[in-house]
């Protein structure tokens, strides 16, 4: 989700560092996208799916595992000499889990709605749950783009950092974000919003 939002900052607040024509196109693509409690409803169902398919997976299994005994062995407030061989013997297992099971998700190098769009349909289990929801690989990108967006957004309004929107930014979704805001919290507290 990180790179997720520094791709919408980088979208909203700076083009210039992305190729300007794809910017400009993101951005006007972008700042007519209107967020509504459907498509948060939606991506909130596709998200959960996600999540409860990725438990079903055995190497997330694992992953979850491992992690719960690393803390566990972390919280000790001394470490025996078996234990930090254990917790190197975890990380190197956690690595190696990572990088077999790294999601297409990741959108380190996606430069546009377009490669983001790419990198979804080629996660079949995401895409299953977009056509069952209805929606595209590229809405889904600009869901997810636009609610960051917005958010970040709306926190500086908040805070007083953001007198005029920024470009690319559509107002009514830094609006739908303040007057959803309970809502949208508690959806992201659910884990569908994650």
């Amino acid at each position: 989700m990180i790179t997720l939002c520094a791709l919408a900052i980088a979208l909203s607040l700076s083009p210039a560092q992305a190729p300007k024509m794809a910017a400009d196109a993101d951005l006007r693509e972008l700042s007519t996208y209107t967020l509504t409690m459907d498509s948060v409803n939606k991506v909130a169902r596709i998200n959960q799916g996600l999540v409860d398919a990725m438990k079903q997976d055995p190497k997330y299994a694992e992953q979850v595992k491992l992690k719960k005994e690393l803390d566990a062995i972390k919280k000790k407030d001394e470490t025996t000499e078996a234990d930090d061989k254990r917790m190197e013997e975890i990380g190197a297992r956690l690595q190696t889990l990572e990088e077999q099971t790294k999601s297409p998700l990741d959108m380190n190098n996606a430069k546009n709605l377009t490669e983001m769009a790419a990198s979804i349909q080629s996660f079949p289990p995401l895409m299953n749950l977009l056509r069952k929801e209805g929606m595209s690989a590229r809405d889904y990108s600009k869901f997810m783009l636009a609610m960051i967006q917005a958010g970040f957004t709306a926190g500086l309004q908040k805070q007083g950092l953001v007198k005029t929107m920024p470009e690319g930014v559509n107002p009514a979704n830094v609006k739908f974000v303040l007057e959803h805001e309970e809502e949208l919290k508690k959806l992201q507290g659910e884990g569908g919003m994650q």
